[in-house]
């Protein structure tokens, strides 16, 4: 049976176009339990946002979870197939602590994940369908995009730290230049190393205005830094993703910045942040993460994005003046028969219709109707 869509509420009507829309494009759905063992968050903590989980004893004795992110299970799920890639999209419950109440939530995250021997093609695709969510969710949208190979090649030169590489990825992320300079100056970084820290910290844009000034930036630093020849190669396979775009409503929604960082041993190469107007943060966040699939013993490369429906509450909030369409008054002598035939054809117009005897204290409806004596009539509210 058809779903109608406009009975459902804006969040539900929301998720069922991004499943329709996923698809359209091949992906399955892929459903997973509500837990997964313990160990497997706790050999890749680092991947997740908050280290809070929450646990519990299986009757076997097992130390379980409730599983705080979908991607992982999806890994630990899926299986390598030469030559195939494994296409699944999802709108599962994880729970987490949230940003906005710093309590534990049951929140509601939909995505993609594209796993297998992953292409430029496929890559597009997830960023493609990145770009097309957004604008199923605001028109008001942008989707912030980097190669995180580039970063991670300029500070391969560097000679620090781990725990010294994340501080300064952290520093990119947040663009605080006075720290990053600093950290930089600590661990002796060269000064033209520092400045083109800097410089890729402020670059933002269009692909067409930000591409040629990124070359010229590593192109000037190529020969203090060799490892700036990769950077200058994953230069070329960003413009290559970001040329394959023809929809220019979409193209025009993509800003390159190279402040968007993650965890680079867990991700690599293209990652990117969506945001929509009204939300100060970013409500799509995605990207390739091999070293993810490395570290988990796989074969596979792999590729995906979630959307946080918890973010987006402000905006799908109900503006609806109405609870109800009709509200449809009937007494105790109305035949049954007669009642249901009349509800049941005010429903097949297209409306929303509740039946009571009397009008519900604080029910908010668009048209007050009485069923009397076989006949429907509207009626005031005040009548």
């Amino acid at each position: 049976m058809p779903v109608n869509t406009t009975q459902l509420k804006k969040n539900e009507r929301m998720i069922f176009d991004l499943r329709a829309m996923y698809a359209a494009y091949g992906y399955t759905q892929f459903k997973i339990r509500k837990f997964e063992e313990f160990e497997l968050y706790v050999r890749n903590k680092d991947f997740l946002e908050s280290v809070n989980i929450i646990t519990f004893t299986d009757t076997n004795g097992k130390l379980m979870a409730l599983k705080p992110d979908v991607t992982l299970s999806v890994v630990k799920n899926s299986r390598d197939v030469p030559g195939v890639v494994q296409k699944v999209y999802y709108n599962e419950n994880i729970y987490r602590v949230s940003k906005r109440s710093h309590m534990f939530e049951e929140l509601m995250q939909v995505g993609i994940e594209c796993i297998g021997d992953v292409d430029d093609y496929n890559t597009f695709e997830v960023l493609m369908l990145a770009a097309k969510t957004l604008r199923s969710i605001s028109s008001g949208c942008i989707l912030d995009v980097s190669n995180l190979d580039i970063v991670s090649a300029i500070l391969s030169d560097y000679h620090v730290t781990d725990s010294t590489r994340i501080r300064m990825l952290s520093c990119l992320g947040d663009k605080n230049i006075h720290t990053l300079r600093r950290i930089c100056q600590e661990n002796d970084v060269s000064p033209g190393g520092i400045e083109l820290l800097e410089k890729l910290t402020r670059i933002y844009g269009r692909p067409e205005a930000v591409l040629p000034k990124l070359r010229a930036l590593l192109k000037g630093g190529a020969l203090e830094q060799p490892a700036l020849g990769k950077a200058l190669q994953a230069v070329d396979d960003l413009e290559r993703i970001i040329g394959t775009f023809t929809d220019m409503t979409l193209k025009d929604m993509i800003r390159l910045d190279f402040s968007v960082v993650s965890d680079v041993n867990y991700y690599n190469g293209i990652v990117f942040n969506g945001f929509v107007q009204g939300i100060p943060e970013c409500v799509l966040s995605g990207g390739q993460y091999d070293r993810l699939m490395q570290k988990m013993k796989r074969k596979s490369g792999a590729i995906g994005f979630g959307v946080y429906m918890d973010r987006l509450e402000r905006l799908l909030q109900e503006s609806a003046e109405y609870d109800i369409d009709i509200l449809l008054l009937y007494d105790e002598d109305t035949d049954i028969q007669t009642l249901n035939d009349t509800v049941r054809t005010l429903i097949k117009a297209g409306n929303t219709v509740v039946a009571q005897r009397s009008i519900p204290y604080k029910l908010a409806y668009r048209k007050l109707m009485k069923l009397s004596e076989g006949e429907v009539k509207e009626i005031e509210a005040d009548a």
